[in-house]
């Protein structure tokens, strides 16, 4: 069993960027841009974006394919097919892969130690989530446990079916791939010999925070405890409070002036696309004045809505992807690069782009505003590599209605899933926010004509179903951590800080000036703040916890008695001390942490000798920081 000290030692090792294994760090991602344009939705990788860096997959990571997957989980037995039927790209099963770097004593059986869950989701999964740079790998090394991440259905080469029609696409649900994980773990357990007592944690961020939530509440008997990472339980047909979080993060970091800049810039675009004639442009109309200072791959057409829709969510696009990531990975734009640009492009009149006219768009108030938005523009497309912007309608629908599978697009995937289960549908109605001026452009009508020509969808997203399904943001389900961003724009649809909890066990871990799924990665400098270390101390003490412990009838954590991963976990009252001891890391010596852990592990001894009563630290201790 690892005592409080040296699993304290470990996880501050964890928070402060030292590497586990001796390879070095890859290449920083990309710019990542959100949008519908066709190259934008080419490359989309969703859950797959969710990382700082692209640290090398540890070389103990094994892909496999779990053969006994089977296309509809609900299906009478006699009708149940393997995905083994057909051709060979799902000759094998869904993917997964297996890292047991923590746990192995004999090659391929990790008896000892829990199994530690990834739920792979919207994008393709590889081994790199189970590897050196995400937290789920350290909290591994501290309880010795086996890694294991699965890859979601119709996503990566996980191929249920022969193509991605709609007729196959009834087959892609959240219900369908909660049911994949039921089928899943009890055969890994049965592969790698966990004990009977061994315990199950899964992990998931975003949309697979969601899952992690739900397998949580749907098979408690398989899952013990669960991390659901910025995770959108509540479903929501049109979800303006994504961009209200933009306005919030641009104020926080360049003040009402970033968010008034790149409002009045909006305007004055909207006032361009309005401008048919050409008496704010001065060249012939607005349409071919957005293209050439926004240099679009086709000209925008006087009038075309179509094409004004793709443009629009593009501009929305960048700066929703510049916030959803801040900070989180050091060669892309961020919320303070955005703010920065706007102020000196409004100052200069666009940087690099001397040929942007001051008056354009002065209909709209504009001004050198509207240079600023196009300067911004052409900074993210340069981040990119992009060499244009999209704007073609027919385009985006070409690309979201291929159903040719080819092992990472991912766009059409999930934007079926929105629009059958989901909505999320991020329009601009919010007056709160600087993109108000395309209210009537990217609206919710917009986002269900997209499911109607895409997919033949008619009928409304079942949200209310999904919400009812599941519980949203009164979900019940024990021993489940809700980690949370202030600047996640996913946050107004995720357990929070000031969320009602349904049931005893239910924890939410909201983490000021973080963005989206922060706390799951690690060792990265840019990410290392106090409250989102602490974040992380707390997640580990309940991951501690969990596993030290068996839940009581009432969903509490009841004292040791065996199950308890192993013998691997932590006591409860250690791990409240392990909390305390890295809270207090970000100020004190590591020599000093130690000490407080050695003290508050004395002082739990000493009131177990004197017969007092018996309880974790965790809540006078916790109650005095």
């Amino acid at each position: 069993m690892a005592t409080a000290a040296t699993s304290c030692l470990l996880l501050i090792a964890a928070l402060t960027t030292a590497p586990v294994l001796t390879h070095a760090a890859a290449a920083d991602l990309d710019q990542h841009q959100l949008g519908f344009g066709a190259s934008r939705l080419r490359s989309f990788r969703g859950h797959g974006s969710h990382r700082y860096r692209q640290w090398p997959v540890d070389p103990l990571v094994v892909e496999k394919r779990f053969a006994q997957a089977v296309i509809d989980n609900f299906a009478p037995v006699e009708h149940q097919e393997p995905w083994t039927s057909g051709d060979l790209l799902r000759a094998n099963g869904c993917r997964y892969w297996v890292n047991d770097r923590w746990c192995s004593s004999l090659p391929g059986k990790c008896a000892d130690g829990p199994l530690f869950l990834y739920i792979g989701g919207e994008g393709p999964e590889s081994g790199k989530h189970i590897s050196e740079g995400m937290f789920i790998f350290d909290l591994a090394r501290l309880h010795g446990a086996l890694l294991v991440s699965l890859e979601h259905r119709f996503y990566g080469q996980s191929y249920p079916t022969e193509d991605m029609s709609t007729s196959n696409l009834k087959f892609l649900s959240s219900a369908q791939a909660l049911a994949d994980i039921a089928r899943f773990v009890p055969a890994v357990r049965s592969e790698y010999g966990l004990a009977p007592g061994a315990k199950v944690i899964a992990f998931g961020g975003s949309y697979p925070g969601s899952l992690s939530a739900w397998v949580r509440l749907k098979y408690p008997h398989l899952i013990d405890g669960s991390v659901a990472s910025s995770a959108p339980v509540r479903a929501q047909l049109a979800f303006p409070e994504y961009m209200d979080v933009v306005a919030s993060a641009l104020a926080r970091f360049g003040g009402t002036e970033c968010a008034d800049t790149l409002a009045r810039g909006i305007g004055a675009v909207r006032a361009l696309l309005d401008d048919a004639g050409g008496s704010s442009s001065g060249d012939g109309g607005g349409a071919a004045a957005l293209s050439k200072d926004f240099n679009t791959c086709t000209p925008l057409a006087a009038g075309g809505a179509d094409d004004a829709w793709v443009f629009a969510s593009n501009l929305m696009g960048d700066v929703q992807g510049a916030v959803q990531y801040n900070r989180q990975r050091a060669a892309a734009l961020n919320v303070t690069d955005v703010c920065d640009l706007l102020a000196r492009g409004a100052r200069n009149g666009g940087s690099g782009g001397g040929d942007v006219r001051h008056d354009r768009g002065a209909a709209g108030g504009g001004g050198d505003a509207y240079a600023a938005v196009a300067a911004l523009s052409a900074a993210f497309r340069a981040a990119a590599n992009e060499t244009c912007l999209e704007t073609d309608w027919g385009d985006m629908l070409g690309e979201l209605t291929n159903v040719t599978f080819n092992g990472e697009a991912a766009a059409r995937q999930w934007t079926y899933q929105t629009c059958n289960e989901f909505g999320y549908f991020q329009n601009a109605a919010s007056a709160s926010q600087p993109y108000a001026a395309l209210g009537d452009i990217v609206t919710t009508d917009s986002f269900l004509r997209l499911c109607r020509e895409a997919f033949g969808l008619a009928a409304l997203p079942q949200v209310d179903y999904v919400n009812d399904y599941y519980g949203a943001l009164g979900i019940r389900a024990r021993r489940v951590a809700f980690p949370s961003g202030s600047l996640d724009p996913w946050s107004a649809l995720s357990v929070v800080g000031a969320t009602p909890l349904r049931a005893p066990g239910e924890t939410a871990v909201f983490i000021d000036g973080t963005a989206h799924c922060a706390d799951m990665h690690s060792g990265e400098p840019t990410l290392h703040t106090r409250e989102l270390d602490a974040a992380k101390a707390q997640i580990a003490s309940l991951v501690a916890q969990w596993l030290a412990t068996e839940e009581a009838d009432d969903g509490s954590s009841a004292q040791p008695g065996g199950g308890g991963g192993g013998g691997r976990g932590l006591s409860s009252g250690a791990a409240a001390a392990l909390a305390i001891a890295c809270l207090a890391a970000g100020s004190l010596s590591t020599v000093a942490a130690l000490a407080l852990v050695a003290r508050r592990q004395r002082r739990r001894q000493q009131l177990e000798l004197m017969g007092g009563r018996r309880r974790t630290l965790q809540e006078p201790l916790l109650g005095r920081l």
